[in-house]
């Protein structure tokens, strides 16, 4: 039988858990090539690990997704390692709870880094490889909090909504 994956290069931002370790291990069990980009390399590398382990093709490549840097290694060591890009998922993301008056700005440009901005470099970046191989998919987890928030959520609820 084949696999809806089969031969395609995929990113999961913030893979290690939650979620983006759920969709990771998909992937790869629907025989995608996965690159688990996460600020916790240690969570990464094992997931990466149990993804070999288990006849899948993965690789880690840790560090702070808002940063180009690091996306640019992301895409670069995913295209090194699997040939190319096919699939982005964006799936990182952080909160911070406080009220518009009560939270640090240090905090809300944390949040907008990793939930809005990620997005958009990862995108900046992929799309090009994706490109050479004919185009690509790209899924960004939202939220509902972007259309019916809370007032303690403000800098979350601004990130998913330009997500």
């Amino acid at each position: 039988m084949s696999k809806r994956f089969e031969g395609k290069a995929v990113i999961v931002t913030g893979a290690a858990k939650g979620i983006g370790r759920a969709a990771a291990l998909a992937f790869a069990r629907e025989g995608g090539s996965v690159t688990i980009a996460d600020v916790d390399g240690a969570a990464g590398s094992a997931l990466a690990a149990e993804i070999n382990a288990s006849g899948g093709q993965a690789i880690c490549v840790a560090g702070d997704i808002a940063q180009a840097s690091t996306v640019q290694q992301v895409v670069a060591e995913t295209v090194h390692a699997f040939g190319g890009v096919d699939v982005l998922y964006n799936n990182a993301g952080v909160v911070k709870y406080g009220t518009v008056v009560d939270m640090p700005v240090e905090d809300w440009d944390w949040i907008i880094g990793i939930n809005l901005r990620a997005s958009f470099l990862t995108c900046k970046y992929a799309i090009p490889e994706m490109r050479k191989r004919g185009g690509g998919a790209i899924v960004n987890t939202a939220s509902v909090q972007a259309f019916a928030s809370q007032q303690t959520v403000a800098a979350y609820a601004a990130s998913k909504g330009g997500s």
